[in-house]
């Protein structure tokens, strides 16, 4: 992710009386690194360059050229815009340094602070979420699995039942037959003994 906040480019071309007229403006500022600026302007066979770059220390690198003649110079901020500011060519530096950038630096502090606090607080929700549903999950199968359990034992304990009344039902009948049976052997035996008395 680019920590860039601002970028400013404008450049001109145009030819007058037969020669090439060039202006470029450049800024880029960024909160990771830092601000930085260059102005070039080609007129003909004159060519004059400054770039500025805001180093890890807090200071400026700028180099500057006229033609062949090329410096190169470490300064302070403060240094700096009084340098740029003794260049009219180069106030659209000063502009962007003394109004914008300020407000844009506020800004991007305070826009971070919230975005951090955003992402904790949505992380924590979707925790919250997925604990919900998880629990919700395995509750849902302790009910299907008990359900079906309770199901189970209770088909069982009908078939229980059933074959104990069945084997009730058997007995009984059987116990019947066999009173009926004793019954009628001793009515038999009574007639055979009233023959044999005669």
């Amino acid at each position: 992710m680019s920590s860039v906040f601002y970028r400013y480019e404008n450049s001109l071309s145009k030819v007058v009386k037969g020669s090439k007229n060039v202006v470029k403006e450049t800024i880029i500022d960024g909160s990771k690194e830092g601000v930085s600026f260059s102005y070039l302007e080609k007129n003909g066979d004159k060519f004059y360059r400054i770039k500025g770059k805001q180093l890890e220390s807090g200071k400026f690198e700028v180099l500057e050229k006229k033609g062949e003649d090329e410096s190169t110079n470490e300064m302070s901020e403060a240094e700096l815009m009084k340098s740029l500011g003794a260049n009219k060519k180069l106030n659209f530096v000063v502009e962007y340094m003394k109004k914008e950038r300020v407000k844009l630096m506020k800004e991007n502090k305070e826009g971070g602070a919230k975005k951090r606090r955003g992402s904790k607080k949505s992380s924590k929700k979707t925790s919250k979420k997925a604990s919900k549903k998880g629990t919700k999950k395995t509750s849902k199968k302790v009910k299907r699995s008990s359900k079906k359990t309770s199901k189970k034992a209770s088909k069982k304990s009908a078939t229980k039942k059933v074959s104990k009344k069945g084997s009730k039902k058997v007995k009984r009948s059987s116990k019947k037959t066999s009173k009926k049976g004793s019954k009628k052997t001793v009515t038999k035996k009574g007639s055979k003994k009233t023959v044999t008395k005669k």
